[in-house]
This record gives structure tokens, C-alpha cells and sequence, in this order.
């Protein structure tokens, strides 16, 4: 990264600018100064207002014209061929400088104080962004990039975290969440590795789940020397690949998190009451209340306090130059449960007060009595996951699920799993597939794999479009019931338009 004094001259211009990544570190570089643009598709993406709510513009063409003449640097997507893309040519042709996001975060973890990166299957934007909380409470100086931002953003409040008189960046700790997808994660640095679940995702990079788990291995062997690994225990592959990794790396600090964790961050649930999901760190017995559904949400709150801790301990482990201070066990073994407690004090009084991230458990509002949320949850495991702890929470309500499946390989590769996912919905209403922008399909091959899955979930209905499926969930719900749209794709519209319409009275 360039120094503070030239910040104002860079200028970034980013392709894909609208992604989830993309968009987080967009916002990142223009806070600390960076000129930035962008390009994308004209198709809406809710990132998109946290781009506007930022000032930063771009244009919805790739037409190499559209580059700033005083463009130094090209960041892209890895959705877009650099080879084919006609934006990412140009900038080569006129030698500028073009990383692909992942490599521009790889730049990021290596130059940060504490480079803390968060990986897992499901749960690392929600752990990433409990961090980022934490250490802001703490006035840890801290940066962060992950796929989602604070319901609560601002248009300033980014700018507010980095002065460019204070050269923020390798100054401070770096909060980066790791993508698995085509082993991008393995660009990355990372002093404190977070891994939250390994679990099968991406059959277009993996042939099962031992293979995504050895990616998982080779990130964490890419540990910088006495860092710290916070794994959660109850999940098995996470378990083991601990194991593997504690094998050859002797020296790395592994920081155990979960249920069936021993230590600093062992999770004790207790009964749900009014602040939520309640549960007990085992460095602390004070009650932490989570005001949003599922258990599995605070299994994440607990892998962020352990790696809280671990920058904590890192950053006090470390001189200025980088070089560690006492290679002594217990001088080690001391620092970080001076570090636990003061951030399990900092859970109890923060926790409660989480805002919520947008397309993670978010509550869109209530109209005609029903509750409208929205949810990310694109995977099996993490559909499942999401409506048990709606039920846990609504105890009292009806749910309706409405599903978009992402990918076509995604679909095809976990159609048994994904049946049987939604077991806790009353009702379910399908949408036709999700073609991504790295995998596309025909709208026919979309809709016949959506019926497909529809037929083989039950109590499950299909719908062509976002628009047919409000129409046919206003005709199911009723007072009382809570509505959830989920997956990656976009039907968070379908939530919208439920939500619209009920406020005005219509179900036709």
C-alpha cells in the first residue's frame, strides 16, 4: 500500500464493484483518501447503497472509456475473465497496475499490525463483523473487509476510523474475511486465522468436503510464527484439521471455541429470555445476551471473542519492528487471558446492543402483523441452521421460506441436502436458480432445476418470479407468521414486495 501523503493521488478503479468484497473494500480505500470508481452490471445489488451512501460512483458498462485518465490501479473480480474483460485489457495495455480482489486483501493481511483473517463455510461475515465491534469497543485500531456492513452505516463513519495523518493501515490490525472459493484464501497472511466450519460448498473448486478441508489445512499452515489458529471444536473437519495442523506447526497458539471446547471459550447455553440467545464464556460468568435468532449466530459471536483476544495477545506479544518479545509458553499462556478477560467484559456490554448486518438475520419490518426478514443463507446446513433458531426464537409463529438456489453446480451438487433443509418452514415457496456471474445457464435450464427442487421439498410451491412468489406468500400468510426470504441470489426482493404489500393492505 502507497504511504498517506500520496493517498489522495491513487486512483483506484474497481470491476465488479458492486460485490460483496468488492464493495467493503472500495468503501476501506476511500476512506483512507483513495480515489474510487467502478464498473458493474446495471442489475441492482443491495451493496450498491452502501457504495452511494459512501459518495463512490460508478458506471454500468464495461467500456474501457469509462477508466479515469489518471486511473494507477485496477482491482477486479474474479467473476471477470482478465483475459476477455474489456476493462481489465485496457488497463493493461496501458500498464497500469491490476490485482484481482484476493490479491489486493492477500497485499492488505501482508502489511497489517495483526493481520486477523476469518474463514469458515458459514458464519465468517457475522464473525468478522463481531470483531470489528469488539475492537472498535476497545479502541483497537482496526480495519476491516468483509462481505456485508452494519445496518446502522453512515455516510461518514468510515472516515471517522481512518486519519491520514496516522498512515492507518500498517498501523493497524487487519480484519479480513477469507474466502475458500477457488482457494483465493490461500493469497492471505494471516497472523490470528479464524476458522469457524469446514464444510462442502463449492463444487466447482472441490471434489468433496476432505478436499475443501486440506485447502483449510494449507491456509492454516500459512500462519506466521507463534500466530494463533481459533477453531470451533464442534464441528468435526474444523476439529481435525486442527489436529493436522498442530502435527507440523508446534508453534502456533490454537485457541479452541464451541460447546465441547475446554478453556478461555468454552460456549454454555442458557435459557433463551427476552435480551435473546444467552449463553456463558468459560473465562467469564457473566450472562451475554445476543439479540438475533440461532445458536449458530452465537457460536460466531464466541469464535470472534477468541480471536478478539488473540489480536489483543499478538499485538502485545510484538515489538515495533514485528519481532516477538518471549518465546516463553506461559509468558504467552498469561497475555492472552489477560486479553480474554477484558474481552469477555467488552462481549457482555456490547453484544447485546449488535445492530445486525445487512442479509444476515436482518429484519426488513412488520406489516398486517407479520414479521419480514431477509437472510443470505444459501447452503443447506446454513438454511437449516437459520429456521431452527427462527423457531427457537418465534416459538409461537408460522414460518414461510422463500428460496432462490444459487449456481447450478451448488444445486446440483447438494439437491438431497437441500431438500431436506426445510423442515422447520410451514410453508416454502421456490424460486428458479441463481446463474452468477461465474456460472451461467439458460433461464429455461434456471426454471426447471428451481421445479425441481420444489417437487422434492414438502409443502413447497414454485414461482417464475420474485413478483409471482409475493403474490403467493400474501395469500399464505397471515397475522402471526413470519416471512424470510433466503439464499444469494435476489430474492430479497420477493421480501420487499411481501412487506410492501401487506403495509398497503393487498394480497393481489
Amino acid at each position: 500500500m502507497e504511504d498517506d501523503a500520496a493517498a489522495e493521488s491513487i486512483n483506484v478503479f474497481m470491476v465488479g464493484i458492486k460485490g460483496a468484497g468488492m464493495s467493503s473494500l472500495a468503501v476501506l480505500l476511500h476512506s483512507i483518501g483513495f480515489t474510487v470508481s467502478g464498473s458493474d452490471s446495471a442489475e441492482y445489488f443491495i451493496t450498491q447503497d452502501n457504495l452511494a451512501a459512501h459518495g463512490i460512483t460508478w458506471t454500468e458498462s464495461w467500456d474501457p472509456s469509462h477508466i479515469p485518465s489518471l486511473c494507477s490501479q485496477l482491482i477486479h473480480s474474479s467473476a471477470y475473465d482478465p483475459q476477455a474483460h474489456p476493462q481489465i485489457c485496457e488497463a493493461r495495455k496501458k500498464n497500469i497496475p491490476v490485482y484481482t480482489y484476493s490479491a489486493y486483501t492477500g497485499r492488505l493481511s501482508e502489511e497489517s499490525a495483526c493481520s486477523c483473517c476469518v474463514s469458515g463455510t458459514h458464519g465468517k461475515t457475522t464473525a468478522s463483523a463481531f470483531i470489528e465491534q469488539l475492537l472498535t469497543v476497545l479502541e483497537v485500531p482496526a480495519f476491516a473487509v468483509y462481505g456485508s456492513y452494519s445496518s446502522t452505516v453512515t455516510a461518514d463513519s468510515a472516515s471517522r476510523h481512518f486519519p491520514l495523518s496516522d498512515n492507518p493501515l500498517k498501523s493497524m490490525a487487519g480484519i479480513i474475511e477469507a474466502c475458500e472459493y477457488n482457494r483465493h484464501f490461500l493469497q492471505l497472511s494471516p497472523d490470528v486465522l479464524v476458522v469457524t466450519n469446514i464444510d462442502f460448498d463449492h463444487p466447482d473448486t472441490y471434489r468433496d468436503k476432505h478436499e475443501t478441508r486440506r485447502a483449510f489445512v494449507q491456509l492454516a499452515g500459512q500462519i506466521s510464527e507463534y500466530g494463533y489458529l481459533v477453531y470451533c471444536t464442534d464441528d468435526s473437519l474444523t476439529a481435525l484439521a486442527a489436529a493436522e495442523l498442530a502435527s507440523s506447526r508446534p508453534d502456533i497458539h490454537l485457541i479452541p471455541y464451541g460447546e465441547t471446547a475446554n478453556g478461555a471459550f468454552s460456549v454454555n447455553f442458557l435459557p433463551d429470555g427476552e435480551a435473546g440467545t444467552i449463553f456463558q464464556l468459560g473465562c467469564s460468568s457473566e450472562p451475554i445476551g445476543l439479540p438475533v435468532p440461532g445458536r449458530h449466530i452465537a457460536l460466531d459471536a464466541a469464535g470472534a471473542a477468541a480471536a478478539a483476544a488473540s489480536v489483543l495477545a499478538w499485538s502485545r506479544a510484538m515489538d515495533n519492528s514485528g519481532r516477538v518479545l518471549s518465546e516463553d509458553g506461559a509468558v504467552w499462556e498469561r497475555m492472552f487471558l489477560q486479553a480474554a478477560s477484558k474481552i469477555a467484559e467488552a462481549c457482555a456490554r456490547t453484544y447485546p446492543l449488535f445492530s445486525g448486518l445487512h442479509r444476515r438475520s436482518e429484519i426488513l419490518g412488520t406489516a398486517g402483523e407479520v414479521l419480514v426478514m431477509d437472510d443470505y443463507a444459501h447452503h443447506p446446513t446454513e438454511i437449516k441452521a437459520m429456521l431452527v433458531g427462527l423457531k427457537r426464537y418465534y416459538p409461537e409463529k408460522r414460518i414461510i421460506a422463500d428460496f432462490m438456489a444459487h449456481t447450478f453446480s451448488r444445486t446440483r451438487a447438494l439437491f438431497t441436502w437441500f431438500s431436506q433443509a426445510f423442515s422447520e418452514a410451514d410453508h416454502i415457496i421456490i424460486h428458479p436458480v441463481f446463474s452468477s456471474a461465474r456460472e451461467h445457464g439458460s433461464d429455461e435450464e434456471a426454471e426447471a432445476e428451481g421445479r425441481r427442487l420444489a417437487e422434492a421439498i414438502p409443502r413447497a410451491l414454485f414461482a417464475e418470479s420474485n413478483l409471482e412468489a409475493a403474490h403467493l406468500a400474501c395469500r399464505i400468510l397471515r397475522p402471526g407468521d413470519l416471512f424470510i426470504s433466503l439464499g444469494a441470489g435476489s430474492n430479497r426482493e420477493t421480501a420487499e414486495t411481501v412487506l410492501a404489500m401487506l403495509a398497503a393492505g393487498t394480497k393481489d
